[in-house]
């Protein structure tokens, strides 16, 4: 049984793959692909952990830099991360930064990689945290930070929640990333024990060129 596709005023026949599967890639009428699928699909996480020393502001705390080489793209497509506080109240306010690096991976902390949601290959990357001390960024360029901040009041039992949407479109994302670059969470404020931190971010891997 085939499935007839219509864009503007023609049509084409689609069988899909041999073996039956709906792998497919669409074109607008100037040739440019308007939907492949993803060659990854997956999540990496942002540890929920609390903080537990006064890291200084500036500092980043979680870093992820993507090493995929040539012809090839990684879109953060969305993301959700939350922010606590379980410390000795104070008439301060948390913040955090989203910014983007390049030039070198961040060191120290624990590493962590992404999980797979699909079965596809985990694409070549570098990510790390670090919730008791800045990660080392020598070599690092670290640009100025996103319209993007967050945190929550210092008091007890306190929370905050922070949504980056991008499945709008298909091609939709937050942040896109080729060879070599990254971003990263900066603290905008020195950090307090009882601070914490927590979520994900979605990831697609995708083919520049067809």
């Amino acid at each position: 049984m085939s499935l007839p596709i219509i864009l503007g005023t023609g049509a084409v026949d689609w069988k899909g793959d041999t073996n039956g599967s709906g792998n497919v890639a669409l074109y607008g009428p100037d040739g440019k692909v308007i939907y492949k699928r993803a060659a990854f699909t997956g999540l990496i996480r942002v540890p929920n952990q609390r903080l537990t020393a006064a890291i200084a502001s500036g500092s980043l705390i979680w870093s992820f830099r993507y090493n995929g080489g040539a012809g090839v793209v990684l879109r953060v497509k969305s993301g959700i991360l939350s922010c606590g506080f379980d410390g000795i109240a104070a008439s301060t306010t948390q913040e955090y930064q989203i910014v983007r690096i390049s030039a070198a991976n961040p060191t120290g902390g624990s590493t962590i990689q992404p999980v797979k949601t699909i079965a596809s290959t985990i694409p070549s990357i570098d990510a790390r945290f670090n919730y008791a001390a800045a990660l080392t960024v020598a070599g690092v360029t670290i640009d100025a930070e996103f319209a993007v901040e967050w945190g929550c009041a210092r008091q007890l039992s306190a929370g905050n929640q922070l949504i980056l949407p991008g499945r709008e479109s298909l091609y939709g994302s937050f942040l896109d990333l080729l060879n070599g670059e990254g971003f990263a969470i900066r603290l905008g404020v020195t950090a307090v024990i009882g601070d914490s931190l927590g979520g994900y971010f979605e990831l697609q891997e995708y083919a520049t060129t067809d």
